[in-house]
């Protein structure tokens, strides 16, 4: 989750407690971060080029966690 986020919606409205899905999405011709992945009804402010995570952090979110490989280390044996 390296992507760059270039803006950033404040609207109150799509300030959820979590993430839907999708929360990156295209604006601008470039990646753009709503909590609510709303279509429209945004309140874009730049972020100057940030990590996902940074944005997050700025919005009070807590931080992803990629579990996608987590089987994998359970079969391995590594965090034992």
């Amino acid at each position: 989750m390296s992507a760059i986020i270039e803006h950033l919606c404040a609207s109150q409205e799509h300030q959820i407690p979590e993430d839907v899905a999708s929360p990156v999405i295209a604006y601008a011709g470039s990646s753009a971060y709503c909590p609510a992945g709303a279509a429209d009804g945004h309140d874009w402010r730049a972020t100057g080029g940030r990590t996902l995570a940074t944005v997050r952090e700025w919005m009070g979110c807590p931080p992803v966690v990629d579990r996608r490989d987590d089987a994998t280390l359970l079969k391995s044996g590594v965090g034992r």
